[in-house]
């Protein structure tokens, strides 16, 4: 759905600007809050490919005003605040949002937004079409990219990760159990990161499956999975802050402990994340893994080099 059709079904009066069909404008519902009264002039101009937004009355402007003008009217964002909702059964079948829509067939200006927003985090087409990566625009994940977990080829949970900048949590887990997103239970070597967006860049320069676990410590349901998978060597790809790295330490020694016969590596010491290092920093962190030892441990508490 376009900018201006989502306005329009809320009822929202905006018109394209005669010169240019990708300047909506409509009423600044800015201009009462700076001190210039109700605006019934349609001064406030918002550019949906260029994402920008300004009104000539009140002088609000925003380089992103596509997403702060629809949360200002009220438009749908997300009904839900706060922490990641707790992980209990599901009372009703799994399903994708009901306008969920491939981002490989990004066909209007939101879409596009969505689009051009993962990818400049590093995904790729080709990882969009191959995970069935797709967006939302109502409902609980509103303005949200959907990454699907699938297991067996059947889909059991969702992540969405807000992609305006203004919706908190940025991620949102679906209820039920946490499933790792993207792995392959035929992979002999596992790469496991803390997000989808780190795991995705990962696997760009990696000739090993690369899942994400979705926070910082691994559940039954992931422990059950590498359990019956064929995968031997398991490599801990952790964030470099406390977090992170003693989230890493946990789960290293749980994995130790659960399966004593398979190789577990981790990448340290490392400077970033991997959704913010240069994607040959990351190939060169992962060619320097080294095995998961009490020394390491301990070096992944402390926070040493």
């Amino acid at each position: 759905m376009t900018f201006q059709a989502t306005l329009l079904r809320h009822g929202i009066r905006c018109r394209q600007a005669g010169n240019d069909s990708a300047k909506i404008l409509l009423n600044c519902i800015f201009c009462p809050s700076r001190g210039k009264g109700v605006d019934t002039k349609m001064r406030l101009c918002v550019h949906v490919t260029q994402h920008w937004g300004h009104c000539v009355h009140c002088s609000w402007s925003s380089r992103h005003a596509v997403f702060p003008v629809l949360r200002a009217l009220g438009i749908e964002f997300t009904d839900v605040e706060g922490a990641d909702l707790p992980t209990h059964t599901h009372t009703e079948p799994l399903s994708l949002p009901k306008d969920f829509m491939l981002l490989t067939h990004a066909t209007d200006d939101l879409d596009q937004i969505a689009l051009d927003y993962i990818l400049k985090r590093g995904v790729t087409l080709d990882q969009i079409r191959r995970y069935r990566i797709g967006a939302s625009f109502s409902g609980r994940f509103a303005y949200r990219i959907v990454f699907p977990i699938y297991a067996d080829h059947k889909l059991k949970s969702l992540i969405a990760r807000d992609f305006t900048g203004t919706q908190k949590p940025k991620y949102l887990l679906s209820t039920g159990d946490k499933y790792l997103w993207a792995f392959d239970p035929k992979a002999s070597t596992c790469v496991l990161s803390e997000g989808v967006i780190k795991a995705a860049r990962i696997q760009r320069v990696s000739h090993y499956n690369s899942a994400a676990l979705l926070g910082h410590n691994l559940t039954p349901t992931q422990l059950e999975q590498l359990s019956v998978s064929a995968c031997k060597t398991i490599i801990l790809y952790p964030d470099p802050d406390a977090a992170g790295r003693n989230g890493a330490a946990t789960i290293a020694t749980q994995l130790s402990e659960a399966f004593p016969d398979r190789n577990i590596q981790i990448v340290w010491p490392i400077d970033e994340p991997a959704d913010e290092s240069e994607l040959r920093i990351i190939q060169t962190n992962l060619a320097h893994s080294v095995a998961y030892s009490w020394n390491v441990h301990q070096q992944l508490k402390l926070g040493a080099i």
